[in-house]
């Protein structure tokens, strides 16, 4: 799947499953971040360089978990544990959609081996920005700005 995807679908969970105030645009922006972390951290372009990547593996997961744990202790460091493990889900989500879309070596650098494959085809890959794109348009602005609007119509005919 491409970055976009990888971005927004921890976004669109997020938004759809925890639908209290804890989550505002910089959370979310931070969460998509994560979403894309893998990709960020050690790019790629080819499948096979996927394949081959230190950032998309369970070792380089366990420890970017880690250190969000760690971070959730430092007074300084702005990070509760909900958002830590929202983090750390955003990441694992990546390796998740990766590994159903071509597949991964899981604990690569350690040892080899490929898990998963082309369940969703690339030709879907680019259509799936677009749906993201949409959806989280509808989720975190049109959707609540109709809300808001059919609240106020409302509260003005009483």
């Amino acid at each position: 799947m491409n970055t976009l995807t990888h971005a927004l679908l921890p976004v669109i969970a997020t938004s759809i499953g925890d639908r209290k105030p804890y989550w505002h645009r910089n959370k979310l922006m931070l969460l998509a971040l994560f979403g894309a972390l893998p990709d960020i951290i050690n790019p790629h372009i080819m499948l096979a360089a996927r394949l081959t990547s230190w950032s998309h593996g369970l070792p380089a997961f366990l420890t970017i978990s880690f250190m969000l744990w760690i971070l959730t202790f430092i007074k300084q460091v702005p990070l509760d544990r909900k958002l830590a493990i929202y983090l750390a889900a955003a990441y694992l989500f990546h390796l998740f959609c990766d590994m159903i879309s071509g597949g991964i070596s899981w604990l690569y650098p350690i040892k080899g081996g490929v898990i998963g494959g082309y369940f969703v085809p690339p030709a879907f890959w680019i259509p799936l920005d677009l749906l993201c794109g949409i959806a989280v348009y509808l989720i975190q602005y049109a959707i609540p700005k109709y809300i808001r609007a059919r609240q106020s119509i409302t509260k003005n005919k009483l």
